[in-house]
């Protein structure tokens, strides 16, 4: 880091705003003689003067303090709390006065393992080389244990998360070096957590492996290279955020192992159970600033290191209401099902149902307690990358992990997955660009493992040279009907047709004229379909509609069962221009809101015409109408944004209909039903879906494609589903007409 410049700007003020989307701590409060929040989250009173405690009041009637950041008694003001669920409720005493008792130190995200643990030790070191540290509140340290991020470089969980930011230069002690001068700015620091036995650690010069037993295969993982993709991915995630000049320390803790036992040359590995002073001076090893013969820590500006903390990357998820209704569904299995579960690993298990039937919902019900019983490792693949952010989601607020240490769920889409497996192999070359000729090298790497130029040999070696890539279980293949051959058979040839479960849309093909056949050349004893036909997902009445709209689209022989054990729904047929005003929106989501569910939990479909523009900058034209309103939406009509899932519970989720597929919400918004029914129309015209048929014109062939299309958005709705079409509709229009005249259908004129 020699020749770099120490970070200069304004140091964060005691009456710095805290942006309404931050999540309020106890560092960022104001002074004592005013109003103050409670840093779990309710509001608190101003003190008469009298020397009484504050009380609690909740923020609103559906958020009471959070216990995501903490454990029962754990809240940073010093009530002692209770745990009930996910949340802590308050008892006396009620939160104190913001005074020199305030805690500057937060440990968020995960609440229990080794790497809380870590965090909680470290914690206390901070306290203990600094005790003064809670008598400013321009400080700020917090430890997230558990960051979940997008899939870079394969990366999708960190273990620990440091960021420190303070308004002028703590000094502390540097290990080993008396009387050495040594000062921390702030800091941004990764670490990976081991808590593997002597035996199962060795060393290759500096590197350092850990040794993993999976599917009777024994595994040793590179965590000094693992470190390494972590540092870039969490770089490379900040960058996007606009974060560029950035300084990213990383540390492997092998927690059974003493310093003395330590290859010497490597400054990220740490023994033992280090303190934060201990952390400190091996992070000086890694780089630092020299200023006035001093060695200083800074990884950049105060200014960035403030947008840093109020990332959502860094925010504690709050589940909604359509987010603890996913998690349960995940942890509960109806009982007829049961079996289901028991070939998994011995059979082909192909799911076939057509859209709202439940194939993803009951893949990752197997994937969760392929975890629960055995700590497997599956691996989920789809095509969706706004499905991909909907589940990554789910898997951060339950604190399923990913990783070989714990097994989990690694979701991921198909695209990167198959081209990482071809530049391991090495049919595609670093330097070329993955995405050209992406079926050419599929096909390739296809061949080689067809033809056993790829072995089974080469394989294994695979699976050990990078096993947090490669290393699973079972594979959970979504939209399998729409995988080409080659696909198939790079699967089979990784993992064995046995591993396979797929989840077959029909009626839902997107990439392909035929479909994907996995059971071709399989054994009758080695399959098993299973065929969901009742619609789980949709109130009855959902089902019922969306059943009489793909029979006068033409749709002949289309259906999905109505679930009789879930009653009611409704639709409303906007017709018009919906962003002509916000009143009927604004309605709708009041009504949604009034069942317990938040902006979250909605989701709005758009057509191309409303999606990011030609030039591909900037939000979605859909959003811009939306944030015009005073709406905060989560643009996923944008590749960046859908890299992500969303974190803030008050954001109205927003996709293209092309990423509809496998999501879900309380409310759905079909806007412009028409005109994606004409793009699709269009579409299916220049590029026929269907072989040419003697007895079938080219554009009744190409409205029956985009009427196929139609029914993918149709059954993402739970309770509401809202279509709006344009009042000059010549298609949609009559056929929904039709459909008016049933008492759970509203018709609104815009």
């Amino acid at each position: 880091m020699a020749g770099r410049t120490w970070p200069s700007g304004p140091s964060p003020s005691s009456s710095a705003k805290t942006s309404p989307n931050t999540p309020i701590r106890a560092a960022s409060t104001g002074p004592t003689n005013s109003a103050a929040n409670c840093s779990a989250g309710c509001w608190s009173s101003t003190p008469s003067g009298n020397g009484r405690r504050r009380r609690h009041r909740r923020r609103s009637p559906v958020r009471p303090c959070s216990a995501d950041a903490f454990r029962a008694a754990a809240c940073l003001r010093g009530c002692r709390g209770f745990d009930i669920g996910r949340r802590i409720r308050h008892s006396p005493p009620y939160c104190g006065e913001m005074g020199a008792d305030a805690i500057t130190i937060d440990i968020l995200g995960s609440r229990e393992g080794g790497e809380r643990e870590l965090a909680e030790a470290l914690a206390a070191g901070a306290r203990r080389l600094w005790p003064d540290l809670a008598d400013d509140r321009r400080d700020r340290l917090e430890f997230h244990v558990g960051v979940k991020l997008s899939g870079r470089r394969g990366v999708q969980d960190l273990d620990i998360v440091i960021l420190v930011h303070f308004h002028a230069p703590r000094p502390f002690p540097i290990r080993g070096r008396p009387g050495s001068p040594a000062a921390l700015r702030n800091l941004v620091a990764v670490i990976e957590v081991k808590g593997h036995r002597h035996a199962d650690v060795r060393f290759e010069g500096t590197k350092a492996l850990v040794r993993y037993r999976r599917g009777g295969e024994e595994i040793w993982e590179d965590v000094t290279e693992k470190s390494h993709r972590q540092l870039h991915a969490l770089r490379e995630t900040l960058r996007e955020q606009g974060i560029r000049d950035l300084w990213v320390h990383r540390f492997v803790v092998l927690q059974n192992l003493s310093p003395s036992e330590l290859p010497r040359g490597n400054d990220q590995l740490v023994g033992g159970t280090p303190d934060f002073g201990e952390l400190l001076s091996v992070a000086l090893r890694q780089g630092s600033f020299e200023r006035d013969s001093a060695s200083f820590l800074s990884a950049t500006t105060p200014e960035a290191m403030h947008r840093i903390f109020g990332l959502p990357l860094f925010r504690v998820l709050e589940p909604s209401s359509l987010d603890r209704r996913r998690m349960d569904r995940l942890v509960r299995v109806e009982a007829h099902r049961a079996d289901w579960f028991e070939e998994l690993g011995r059979k082909t298990i192909v799911l076939r149902g057509r859209g709202g039937a439940g194939k993803t919902v009951l893949m990752l019900q197997m994937a969760y307690r392929l975890w629960e019983e055995q700590q497997a490792r599956s691996l989920f693949l789809t095509y969706n990358l706004a499905l991909v952010a909907d589940i990554r989601r789910t898997m951060a607020l339950m604190n399923i992990p990913s990783g070989l240490s714990r097994g989990g769920i690694f979701v991921e889409s198909v695209m990167a997955f198959m081209l990482r497996a071809a530049k391991r192999f090495g049919v595609l070359s670093e330097t070329e660009n993955p995405l050209d000729d992406y079926e050419e090298h599929v096909g390739t790497l296809a061949q080689y493992l067809v033809g056993e130029a790829i072995g089974g040999t080469d394989v294994e070696n695979l699976k050990r040279r990078f096993p947090e890539e490669f290393a699973f279980d079972q594979v959970f293949v979504d939209e399998g009907q729409d995988w080409t051959n080659a696909e198939v058979a790079v699967l089979r040839g990784l993992y064995g047709p046995e591993r396979l479960t797929i989840a077959h849309g029909v009626d839902q093909l997107i990439r392909r004229l035929a479909e994907t056949d996995w059971t071709a050349g399989l054994e009758k004893g080695r399959v098993r379909v299973r065929h969901l036909r009742r619609g789980l997902r949709m109130k009855a009445n959902l089902a019922r509609f969306a059943n009489r709209f793909a029979a006068e689209l033409g749709l002949e022989g289309w259906e999905v069962q109505p679930n009789t054990e879930a009653g009611g729904g409704r639709v409303v047929i906007a017709v018009g221009d919906y962003f002509s005003g916000p009143r009927l929106h604004r309605r709708l989501v009041a009504e949604a809101a009034e069942q317990g569910n938040r902006p979250i939990d909605l989701l709005c479909c758009v057509p191309p015409a409303l999606g990011v523009d030609s030039q591909g900058g900037g939000a979605s034209r859909a959003a811009r109408r939306f944030e015009a309103w005073g709406i905060s939406v989560w643009d996923g009509a944008r590749s960046d944004v859908r890299r992500s899932f969303p974190n803030e519970i008050e954001q109205l989720r927003l996709v293209q209909y092309d990423s509809c597929r496998g999501l879900e919400g309380w409310t759905v918004f079909a806007l412009g039903l028409d005109a994606f029914w004409r793009y699709k129309f269009r579409e299916a015209q220049r590029n026929p879906a269907e072989p040419a048929d003697l007895f079938v014109s080219p554009e009744v062939a190409a409205c029956r494609e985009a009427a196929r299309w139609l029914t993918i958005p149709v059954t993402r709705a739970i309770d509401t589903l809202v279509i709006n079409v344009s009042a000059g509709d010549t298609i949609l229009l009559p056929a929904l007409r039709k459909l008016a005249d049933e008492d759970y259908v509203e018709w609104v004129k815009l």
